[in-house]
């Protein structure tokens, strides 16, 4: 079991006093008569919400959706008939639509949720466990389907690297030989060190953008991606699988390597010392979020300044801006996703209106930009 010890706030509060003159139009899929129930008669208390119906499988949510055209979607996985991942695949090609998937805080559930966020789902929700009531989870997945209404609904291509394999031994040894060939040594004080923030959107994006950056290339990085916890720690297994760089989650201790990333685990900050070595913290949360961009970001450019290239890339909010100025302010260099590509325009928003970056495209010309200086 995953435990769930995080809350990302990017939005404003979800408050039942938000008044919008044309409501979010939302429908819910569950096979469970009464998690609809439940769920729609909390989102219904909220103005800005109309739940327009619901159905308990993703067949019938195929012919819902074509029927009502709603403004978003909130999808679980394990249906019968036709389950959520299939329901999934299968609208984006049909009808791309704004898909939130109601997932369980269990190591399958969060390898499923990573699935459907690389299928184009834009975010997800765990379901109530002991301890978290359903009025929570529910303020939660409100500030969510506000975030999915505006978004620029994204259909990756499924890279089939990324699928998952069989458990075991074979799965074992399948990760032993991709990371054949992956070297890794400490980073030097000449080489680029990168510096990945991302939040909603954030998993398509990553894929993207290393499947995008060439192998071998004298650079090392860290990705700050907002998720709970366990989920960065698959993210992690999924981005290994591919590209030319070996990306696992830190720990303390962890190192600063060449050929490697390093992704901060949920429910911790992710810092460095001048060595390069990583510490982990559970400090307040900093813009409603932990781990933060900013938190990493500030350490980074104390220690290593003009070495780092910063990326900033989709999500809501402005986590990752503070620490932009810091590293800009120090000689490292600035990037950001352009809007046409990015999910939510609101993180690299901040950065390309305050004019710190150098370079603003899809995750793939980043890639592409970032191995043309480093190879300069």
């Amino acid at each position: 079991m995953i435990r769930q010890e995080y809350r990302q706030k990017e939005s404003v509060p979800a408050t039942k006093t938000t008044q919008k003159s044309n409501p979010i139009r939302v429908v819910t899929i569950d096979d469970s008569a009464l998690i609809r129930l439940t769920l729609n008669r909390y989102l219904n208390q909220f103005p800005d919400i109309d739940v327009i119906g619901q159905a308990s499988n993703g067949q019938e949510m195929l012919a819902l959706v074509g029927n009502v055209l709603p403004d978003v979607v909130v999808l679980d996985v394990e249906m019968p008939v036709m389950n959520g991942l299939e329901a999934l695949e299968r609208l984006m090609r049909a009808q791309p639509t704004p898909v939130i998937m109601l997932s369980n805080l269990t190591w399958s559930g969060a390898e499923v949720t990573l699935q459907a966020l690389e299928l184009g789902a834009v975010d997800f929700v765990v379901k109530p466990q002991p301890g978290v009531t359903m009025a929570a989870t529910v303020d939660l997945l409100v500030e969510k389907i506000r975030q999915a209404a505006t978004a620029n609904v994204q259909v990756p291509r499924l890279n089939q690297s990324t699928k998952p394999e069989p458990g075991g031994l074979d799965q074992q040894q399948s990760s032993v030989d991709r990371n054949r060939g992956k070297q890794t040594a400490p980073l030097l004080s000449q080489e680029s060190l990168l510096a990945v923030a991302s939040s909603t959107g954030g998993p398509s994006a990553l894929t993207a953008f290393l499947s995008a950056l060439p192998a071998g290339l004298p650079l090392g990085g860290v990705i700050v991606q907002h998720m709970p916890v366990g989920f960065t720690t698959i993210l992690g297994q999924r981005l290994n699988k591919i590209g030319g760089y070996k990306v696992t989650e830190a720990i303390t201790g962890s190192r600063l390597m060449r050929g490697q990333f390093l992704i901060a685990p949920g429910g911790y900050h992710l810092t460095f010392d001048s060595q390069g070595y990583a510490m982990l913290n559970e400090g307040p949360a900093v813009n409603g979020v932990r781990p933060a961009a900013d938190v990493t970001f500030s350490s980074l450019a104390e220690h290593f300044g003009s070495q780092i290239t910063a990326v900033v890339m989709t999500g809501m909010g402005n986590d990752g801006f503070a620490g932009a100025i810091e590293i800009h302010q120090q000689g490292g260099r600035i990037l950001a996703q352009d809007e046409q590509s990015a999910v939510v325009f609101g993180m690299p928003r901040r950065i390309v209106e305050s004019n710190l970056a150098e370079y603003v495209a899809s995750p793939g010309m980043l890639a592409a930009y970032v191995a043309k200086q480093v190879t300069a």
